[in-house]
């Protein structure tokens, strides 16, 4: 008993020598309460989104120009169709995608190219059919163009002008003057010169 008792004390003691290590190495490593913490110690705030400006026209984004937004076809036969191709440029720096062209009226169909890259030209053709109790009068049909345009993806494209007799006869009728081209009055309208003029009903 008398050997054993100095191993068990010597043995404690390295038990509380390694107790006070362990409760020191914790001390060290744990900043008294209040004190500053290193800024690499602090939690890195998430990331905020910059706000987006309302109306702000995306990096990447196509932009419709079209040569022109209406067409005279001047004095066209009874039972005939009047087709015109609207020409768009894609200045943008995204493909223009044209989703969808809707007629006013069951008289107008419309063809286009539903993908138009940059720099590169679509065109939209557009057609009228001139019904025969239509003659001595003018029309006004018009179509709208649907695409991923973000500042206006709606444009409108109008035809216009005046139905004569079937046959071609003389027209029995004092019509207003067409503007635009020459002769009987056909031709595309600029584009700026048709924004300007007061929009037309079907």
């Amino acid at each position: 008993m008398a050997k054993a008792l100095p191993l068990l004390i010597l043995a404690t003691a390295v038990t509380i020598l390694l107790g006070c290590g362990t409760a020191l190495a914790q001390t060290a490593d744990t900043p008294p309460e209040g004190a500053p913490v290193a800024p690499e110690a602090q939690a890195a705030p998430e990331a905020q989104a910059a706000p987006e400006t309302p109306g702000a026209v995306p990096a990447l984004a196509p932009k419709p120009v079209f040569d022109s937004l209406e067409y005279n076809g001047g004095v066209s036969p009874a039972g005939t169709t009047v087709t015109h191709e609207f020409k768009v440029t894609n200045e943008g720096n995204d493909a223009l995608v044209i989703f969808e062209v809707v007629p006013g009226c069951g008289c107008t169909v419309a063809n286009f190219d539903k993908f138009v890259p940059p720099g590169k030209t679509g065109i939209v053709t557009v057609s009228v059919d001139l019904y025969t109790e239509w003659a001595g009068q003018e029309y006004y049909k018009s179509v709208t163009i649907i695409t991923n345009d973000p500042v206006n993806p709606r444009r409108r494209l109008l035809m216009r002008g005046v139905v004569g007799p079937a046959g071609g006869g003389p027209l029995n009728r004092v019509t207003p003057p067409l503007p635009s081209g020459s002769g009987d009055g056909a031709g595309a309208v600029p584009a700026d010169q048709a924004a300007a003029q007061k929009p037309l009903e079907e």
